[in-house]
């Protein structure tokens, strides 16, 4: 039983330092990510286009908290919820899309 947990303990490490390189490698865009359902590890990710500098506004992070509470039982039905809005995915989903851009 502790090597299952041991194991899925090392994949989520190695999701989440996935995520902060993709994070990294796109400075172009700024990145919030709310935790909605920490059984599913269901996230919102929210992106600003900034294109040369870095920033995350609060309405940002008001976007992203509100369609993760509205919208983490369908996560894909978030599409138009602003025009610089990637829908809620699930931590595996950005993964899969940042592996698949390298």
């Amino acid at each position: 039983m502790a090597d299952g947990k041991d194991q899925k303990g090392k994949e989520e490490e190695k999701r989440k330092d996935i995520l902060a390189k993709w994070v990294d490698e796109d400075a172009a865009v700024a990145v919030v990510a709310v935790v909605v359902d920490p059984t599913t590890a269901v996230m919102i990710v929210v992106v600003t286009a900034a294109v040369t500098t870095v920033v995350v506004t609060a309405v940002d992070v008001i976007v992203a908290t509100t369609a993760a509470l509205l919208f983490h039982v369908i996560p894909t039905s978030l599409a138009a919820v602003r025009a610089t809005t990637i829908p809620v995915a699930d931590i595996n989903d950005i993964v899969v899309n940042w592996e698949e851009r390298r």
